[in-house]
């Protein structure tokens, strides 16, 4: 009988202080109960000093903000126990704790991430901020292959401290180029416009070529691309710019053809003259149902006077 007494007691303890300390809010939760604490200060006359407290005491926290005249407390975990520590500083109804998931610290490393990763750059994105209020970073972003610039991003941080906002691209009427893609290097493509335009007297014949970043997956070499740009395009030959959007053109194929175009211009820079071409220009791609012969014009644009010479290859379809 004692033994169980004495069990009962023991079992009792731990209930109540399961009951006084384990006791946590819901995340995203307001705590609206009402202790009767001590607590004279007022949080809104030294916000810092709320946050140096919840140092000093070791308490994770998604950090606070001010709203309808009260300082708000994130807490990460909030239980009965630190609603009683801080109701024994802060008068009451001068502040208001929420239970939260994310530390300002989780939050802070997600958020540097997008940088250290070069994800910002890479994928183009306008902006990113701490949400304190819903716990959350915000990353603005252009409507441009938005499906797969979430999920490159969702896989290097966890979608549970993301929010995104996204924002329809300044896109030109006119596309900034339309051409051939005739490299893929580090995740860009060298675009090349086929069609010539006059520099000056001497200079009557000059393609448009820019390495284009910021490219989707689906973009292959022979394809027939137009790309929208995203700030300044570098003044080196080839340029350098950063695509806001990306259309490619519908593939051709001959009804009786095997290869469609872009394959066939795979297949000619196989040879290893045009592989070698800095800036390949590819003039014209024909098929010959007679022959299965396909035929590609193409030059080497450099800037210099005159006309480039031009050259011809035959690929045979199969």
């Amino acid at each position: 009988m004692k033994h169980t007494f004495m069990l009962i007691i023991v079992f009792s303890l731990l209930a109540m202080t399961m009951m006084s300390c384990g006791a946590r809010e819901e995340p995203g939760s307001r705590s609206d109960k009402n202790y009767t604490g001590s607590g004279t200060l007022n949080p809104m006359n030294d916000p810092n000093g709320v946050r140096e407290f919840l140092s000093e005491h070791h308490i994770a926290n998604g950090d606070i903000y001010l709203k309808e005249g009260k300082v708000y407390i994130n807490i990460v975990g909030l239980n009965n126990e630190v609603n009683r520590l801080l109701a024994d500083r802060y008068k009451a109804g001068t502040y208001q704790t929420v239970n939260v998931t994310h530390s300002i610290e989780e939050l802070q490393e997600a958020q540097q991430k997008l940088f250290s990763l070069g994800l910002f750059d890479k994928l183009n994105l306008y902006s990113s901020e701490l949400d304190t209020l819903n716990n959350r970073i915000i990353i603005t972003m252009p409507d441009a292959n938005e499906a797969e610039v979430r999920l490159e991003i969702e896989q290097s941080i966890d979608p549970e401290l993301l929010s995104f906002v996204i924002q329809k691209a300044d896109v030109d009427v006119n596309p900034g180029i339309v051409g051939y893609v005739t490299k893929i290097d580090n995740q860009s493509a060298l675009v090349v416009n086929p069609t010539s335009r006059k520099l000056n007297e001497t200079r009557t014949e000059y393609y448009d070529a820019i390495w284009v970043s910021n490219i989707p997956s689906n973009i292959e070499v022979g394809q027939n691309v137009n790309v929208w740009f995203k700030g300044e395009i570098a003044t080196s030959y080839p340029g350098q710019g950063t695509a806001s959007k990306i259309t490619i053109s519908e593939t051709q194929k001959p009804v009786k053809a095997l290869l469609t175009r872009e394959e066939a211009i795979r297949k000619a820079l196989q040879d290893k003259d045009i592989a070698n071409i800095n800036i390949l220009v590819v003039k014209d791609v024909s098929y010959d149902e007679k022959s299965a012969m396909w035929t590609i014009r193409y030059k080497s644009a450099v800037i210099t006077d005159g006309v480039l010479e031009e050259h011809t290859i035959q690929i045979p379809d199969k």
